[in-house]
């Protein structure tokens, strides 16, 4: 972020330097630095890119099989792209989605007809053997051992993975139907619980920005980028997993989840949450209107509405507090429980403070604000030492929190 020309890089030398920031280094640096690799993942991402065989690295069994599943789905999208093309209904349907012919470009998507065999036939022709197809999940076997297409009648949207690599694919129907959603189940080339949706776009400015929004689907993730929040991605499978924080960490310390506002979705973004918080990840939570996501508010209140969520993001805390209301009163069994067990997600003593106030306002009995204060705090203290014993405590602290 410098105005002035402040990168050079030397041709004689391979070297670069930025006078701005102060970062130097070679190519391996370079792709180092901005992929997250190590240095033998740098290499193989080169080598790959120059068309530079590896002699001295040892060829793994099946080597040769990855090239061709690799080369099976980028004919495969290329298929997908040209039938969306020659569909009308399918380019009707993407128009009524605010689905712009650049945003179809910029995302790959493409469209699978609803002839039971047209893939099958087209990838038999370019000479791939329809067996791995099926092992790829576009093709699958009926009783008389032919093939058919898997995404019939479907748009298309392609799953990349962190290098821009098409993996695999999910299909969305296209008018009334079941099921809504069809995802390639894992593959050679593909494990869901690996990958995050988006990424391969979403990661440089995740970690330019410090920041990534995590969504639910494929179209919410798409209509973020519409509205330029370019950081959002979203986890592959029905929630959040472990390898997928890690890749989150890889990229950013700070994570906004923006998930449906229905029971399933903020339950999920509660554990989201946890989950984040156990890798030392420093987590918000963005609430959408009751009934809306990220796709539906951008249609109806354009790119303003769905940045605004970001700017109204809470706190695991005050997150877990707001659903707690949603629920229960103050005098209802288990409010309080419920409430100390919130307070307990506190990573500092400033951040337990916060919340402390206006809750004093309502604790029952209570003297005065300060006595109704210290026993929110003693709550507080007791739940958290409650989840250090049972091993359900996922916060982080830089400060003691004192009574």
């Amino acid at each position: 972020d410098d105005r002035n020309p402040s990168m050079t890089v030397n041709p004689e030398l391979g070297r670069y330097k930025c006078w701005s920031c102060g970062a130097s280094g070679d190519i391996f640096n370079w792709v180092m630095e901005t992929q997250k690799v190590d240095f033998p993942e740098a290499l193989k991402i080169l080598a790959a890119q120059a068309g530079v065989e590896l002699k001295a690295e040892r060829r793994e069994p099946g080597q040769s099989m990855k090239a061709t599943h690799e080369s099976m789905m980028k004919a495969a999208q290329e298929f997908f792209i040209k039938q969306l093309e020659l569909s009308p209904t399918a380019r009707n349907y993407c128009a009524q989605r605010g689905l712009e012919p650049d945003v179809l470009q910029a995302w790959g998507i493409g469209y699978g007809p609803e002839e039971g065999s047209a893939l099958a036939v087209t990838l038999r022709k370019q000479g791939f053997p329809l067996s791995e197809a099926q092992a790829l999940f576009l093709v699958d076997q009926d009783s008389s051992g032919g093939f058919y297409d898997r995404f019939r009648g479907r748009l298309i949207i392609p799953i990349h993975d962190e290098r821009g690599r098409v993996v695999a694919f999910g299909g969305r129907i296209i008018g009334a139907g079941q099921p809504k959603y069809i995802n390639s189940s894992d593959t050679p080339l593909y494990h869901k619980s690996d990958l995050l949706f988006g990424l391969h776009k979403a990661k440089e400015v995740m970690s330019r920005n410090q920041r990534a929004v995590l969504v639910e689907g494929y179209m919410d993730v798409i209509a973020c980028h519409r509205a330029g929040m370019t950081e959002a991605v979203a986890s592959l499978g029905t929630a959040l997993t472990e390898q997928q924080v890690r890749l989150l960490k890889r990229w950013t310390n700070q994570v906004v989840v923006l998930y449906d506002r229905d029971e399933a979705g903020q339950k999920a973004a509660e554990k989201a949450c946890e989950m984040l918080a156990a890798e030392g990840v420093i987590a918000r939570v963005a609430l959408p209107p009751e009934g809306e996501d990220p796709d539906s508010l951008l249609v109806k209140k354009g790119a303003a509405g769905v940045l605004s969520l970001l700017d109204e993001a809470v706190s695991p805390i005050r997150f877990k507090l707001i659903r707690l209301d949603e629920k229960k009163k103050p005098s209802d069994p288990g409010y309080w429980d419920e409430v100390a067990e919130a307070l307990a997600l506190a990573r500092t003593h400033l951040e337990l403070e916060e919340h402390l106030a206006p809750l004093a306002a309502m604790v029952p009995d209570a003297a005065d604000k300060a006595s109704a204060m210290a026993a929110l705090r003693r709550m507080a203290a007791q739940a958290k030492k409650r989840g250090s014993k049972t091993g359900s405590a996922r916060t982080v602290s830089d400060e003691p929190m004192n009574e």
